[in-house]
């Protein structure tokens, strides 16, 4: 390998020799057009060589150079020229200006007079560029011996930038190292030979531009690959498991570029258990690259909670399955409490905080996080452990005398609430869907309106924590009352209200200013506890600020609802819902599944953030992810059951 001259910008600047010009060096910074810089001139017999510096920005096509007397002329694309042929004593003013694509810059002038004794000093040959990383190799030939004239060294300028001109003092070198480019800048090195006595021949330019060695690096499994090509630092980040003391890597070199003697795409094994260093080599110029491997495991670990009893699950980081087995306790798998410790570099998704309530009841559940690139990474969950015992509650086939399929689930719990026996639950686990009936009479009983206003049974529910119900009507949102405070105040409607003394009417709600009042019979104010208008809000008692009122249409995701019943409407004792989940249906299938357990008639709806001249209905048992139904405000996590008036 050669010997090279390395100059570094910051390192081996010697300050260049100033000169004299007619002009100031550099235009205002508010011209756009700058001049070229340090204009200088020297005569010699017969001619005039002329060097000077590229203006510290802008993109310069050429530059002109006029002279007179005679109105010479030349169009120069380097930063030096000479004028031959000229006449001795006779002077001469030389004009030199940058070329833009949009005009040209004012102009630099100097005068100068040859002289038959004077000396015309010899430029380098053979000058030629050769672009690296970062950098520039310069090389050339030692000038001719000039007579009466000693050669001192050389000044070497480089445009564009503001990089000082560079000092060669030794003038037998042939070649210079120019480092501290920038990838993919053209640049324009100029050389002049220097001197003893003060002379300088004309400037050889010549063009290079930088380059990265490296164009692609690949490696298996690997989840992102980050190459800073600014810092020559490659990155392979995993997120499953790697042996790190073997990683293959591919890197594909620019042409000309090579490793181990290797050019195009060359393959190595590398043990990245630290950092490893790959030489890269062009034009005699080695540039290190720094490989490094990050192998982040999203989730580190995860504990598990249900009624007192805490578990660790397993995580298996190559498959991205996480295991939670309760052995022989009963648990509720829809109200499991997670706390998931994760990496510094991994922000949970799915759920979005932890410690978590999550409903592990599905086969395809899954928690997502987001890695430290933002991709999305999803590790899947099993629970298990024992069920709990199902509540004896009331058997819908003794109404219907349909059989329930028996792939389906009867679940008597959900998210930590007791399901009461008077309500039936059925998970379909092949696609996370649920059926929800309930008879008339019993404690938890809804209401039915149909053209006849017939109700479908009296409106009672239960308001404790321990067994919280929530109720829905379609979406006009018009007054709410809980715990004798208004939810909702709105226009005149139908309210369906308890009263101080305890008893459910069924009235006409209105307002006088801030005063309530009965509408039929004009009891005002009109004392009522608990209420809700027959055209709808969702209430939840059960939440931290003791309701929830929130529109079904104002739902973020869409699902199947399907409000069914069994019988006519005027002697109608089951009611039910369906709503889909994991799985699309249509109505027509939806029809045919509750068709098949003795739901005869019903009001089907694409989905619960519309409405519809037939019917609208809301339905959540968890309000959230788990029946893909998402109220905007949110929920807190409670079963439940809805329904509306039909028009």
């Amino acid at each position: 390998m050669k010997n090279y001259l390395k100059l570094s910008a910051w390192l081996f600047l010697i300050p260049a020799l100033m000169f004299s010009s007619c002009k100031d060096d550099d235009k205002s910074d508010g011209d756009p057009l700058l001049a070229p810089r340090n204009l200088v001139g020297l005569a010699g017999d017969g001619q005039v060589i002329l060097n000077w510096d590229a203006p510290l920005s802008g993109e310069v096509k050429e530059y002109s150079v006029t002279w007179t007397p005679g109105n010479g002329s030349a169009t120069v694309s380097g930063m030096a020229y000479t004028a031959t042929g000229l006449t001795n004593d006779t002077e001469y003013t030389f004009s030199v200006k940058a070329v833009y694509a949009s005009g040209s810059s004012d102009a630099l002038t100097v005068k100068k007079t040859p002289k038959t004794e004077a000396i015309n000093y010899t430029a380098c040959t053979d000058v030629a560029a050769q672009a690296g990383y970062k950098a520039i190799t310069l090389t050339w030939a030692v000038p001719e011996i000039v007579p009466k004239a000693e050669l001192s060294g050389y000044t070497i300028t480089v445009a564009p930038g503001e990089m000082e001109p560079i000092k060669v003092a030794d003038p037998q070198a042939v070649s210079a190292v120019i480092d501290e480019l920038a990838n993919g800048t053209e640049y324009t090195v100029t050389i002049i030979a220097d001197y003893k006595d003060g002379g300088m021949s004309a400037g050889v330019s010549v063009k290079a531009t930088p380059t990265e060695l490296i164009s692609k690096v690949e490696s298996d499994n690997v989840s992102k690959i980050s190459f800073d090509k600014e810092n020559a630092a490659i990155e392979l980040y995993y997120t499953r498991p790697v042996d790190v003391k073997a990683i293959p890597v591919t890197f594909t070199l620019i042409e000309g570029a090579t490793i181990d003697n290797e050019s195009g795409a060359v393959s190595k094994t590398l043990n990245l258990k630290d950092p490893a260093t790959v030489d890269v080599v062009m034009n005699d110029f080695t540039v290190p690259y720094q490989v490094t491997a990050v192998v982040d495991t999203l989730v580190k670990s995860l504990q598990a909670s249900y009624d007192g009893t805490t578990v660790n699950g397993k995580v298996d980081q190559a498959t991205r399955k996480i295991l939670i087995d309760f052995g022989t306790t009963q648990i509720d798998k829809s109200a499991i409490e997670v706390t998931i410790d994760i990496s510094e570099n991994a922000t949970l998704v799915n759920p979005s905080a932890s410690p978590a309530t999550m409903n592990l009841s599905s086969e395809n559940t899954a928690i997502k996080l987001s890695d430290k690139y933002g991709n999305e990474v999803s590790y899947g969950v099993t629970c298990l452990g024992a069920d709990l015992p199902v509540v004896e509650g009331f058997n819908p086939k003794d109404i219907t005398g349909k059989d329930i399929p028996a792939d389906w689930v009867r679940l008597n719990r959900f998210n930590g609430k007791d399901i009461p026996a008077t309500i039936a639950v059925y998970e379909i686990p092949e696609t996370n869907s649920y059926v929800v009936m309930w008879k008339k009479g019993s404690d938890f009983t809804t209401y039915h309106l149909g053209k006849d206003a017939v109700p479908f049974a009296d409106y009672k529910a239960d308001y404790a924590d321990e067994n919280t119900i929530l109720v829905s009507g379609t979406p006009n949102l018009q007054n709410a009352f809980h715990a004798s405070q208004v939810v909702v105040k709105g226009p005149q409607g139908p309210m369906f209200a308890k009263q101080t003394n305890g008893n459910w009417a069924h009235y006409t709600g209105d307002w006088d200013g801030d005063t309530f009042f009965n509408f039929d019979t004009k009891e005002n104010p009109w004392p009522v506890v608990e209420g809700f208008t027959g055209n709808g809000f969702y209430l939840n008692p059960g939440a931290p600020n003791g309701y929830t009122s929130v529109a079904p249409h104002t739902t973020t995701k869409k699902t199947q609802c399907f409000f069914a019943y069994h019988g006519e409407p005027s002697d109608a004792n089951l009611a039910g819902f369906f709503v889909s989940g994991t799985a699309s249906f249509t109505q027509d299938e939806v029809c045919e599944k509750l068709i098949s357990i003795g739901l005869t008639r019903g009001f089907p709806i694409n989905s619960i953030d519309q409405t519809t001249d037939n019917m609208n209905v809301g339905l959540t048992i968890n309000g959230g992810d788990a029946v893909n139904i998402t109220v905007s405000g949110g929920l807190d996590p409670v079963y439940a059951v809805g329904i509306s008036e039909t028009k």
